[in-house]
């Protein structure tokens, strides 16, 4: 990237980043990465009655949390130069921002999971099998607060 001068970032920096991270963190050789980002870019859902469908077709399910936050990142900075500026000026902080950009912009709104056991939570019971979707914004503690008086837990 450095010789060309340019990039085009989701693509060369988001995509590729944590690809190799994972890559390395699982031994797989980087040659491979272009597979490996195949195979992680066509998942079966066969767990799950409502995604299931056959291996022939395969289900495309990105592995875009990690690439998605950084580009997002990448563009929250280039939309706030001021907070870019700081940063460089001030290395220090730049974990406790990564840590405000994933709660400011998470990967996903919301996901669905099916209860391995019966349980209780907030009061609602909730039977082994039984579908629960989470809400992540939900989840930000400056939020938590705010939902729970709306819906008084």
């Amino acid at each position: 990237m450095a010789s060309k001068g340019e990039c085009e970032f989701a693509e060369d920096v988001a995509t590729e980043l944590p690809l190799i991270g994972i890559l390395e963190l699982l031994g797989v050789p980087l040659d491979d990465r272009k597979r490996f980002f195949e195979w992680t870019n066509t998942m079966i859902f066969v767990d799950d009655p409502d995604t299931s469908i056959s291996e022939e077709e395969g289900q495309p399910a990105s592995n875009e949390s990690i690439r998605t936050v950084i580009a997002q990142g990448m563009r929250l900075l280039m939309e706030h130069l001021k907070q870019l500026r700081y940063l460089v000026a001030n290395p220090d902080k730049i974990s406790h921002a990564c840590k405000e950009i994933l709660r400011y912009n998470t990967a996903f709104i919301s996901m669905r999971r099916i209860a391995v056991e019966d349980t209780e939570l907030g009061g609602q019971k909730i039977q082994k099998g039984d579908k629960v979707a989470i809400t992540l914004p939900c989840c930000q503690p400056r939020r938590v607060r705010v939902w729970r008086r709306r819906h008084g837990i």
